[in-house]
């Protein structure tokens, strides 16, 4: 396992509910809060103490998606914890939403 608070880079291709975007790191999944499918982005490793997976937040986008938008929500933006998905353009929010229940 990785030492949390390390920083890398990852290439995000799925997403999970909750507004986590999915990558894969050292062979493991990475839930990457703050990211989109089709970003690279820079992450700060959270919680290491699983085996199959680790939590992370995007710190830097490299690639940002055609559908990430600055976020609507004040408090989010802030670091809120709330509104999951205020960066992303409503139409693709609906459509992430659903993928993650499929």
């Amino acid at each position: 396992m990785s030492t949390p608070d390390r920083l890398v880079e990852l290439q995000v291709t799925g997403y999970a509910n909750g507004g986590a975007g999915i990558a894969r790191s050292d062979g493991r999944v990475a839930f990457v809060d703050g990211a989109l499918p089709g970003e690279t982005v820079i992450a700060r490793i959270t919680d290491d103490s699983h085996s199959a997976y680790m939590k992370a937040i995007a710190e830097t986008i490299l690639e940002p998606s055609e559908h990430r938008r600055p976020p609507e929500c004040f408090a989010a933006a802030a670091g809120a914890g709330c509104c999951d998905l205020s960066f992303v353009a409503p139409e693709y929010a609906r459509e992430l939403a659903g993928s993650a229940l499929a």
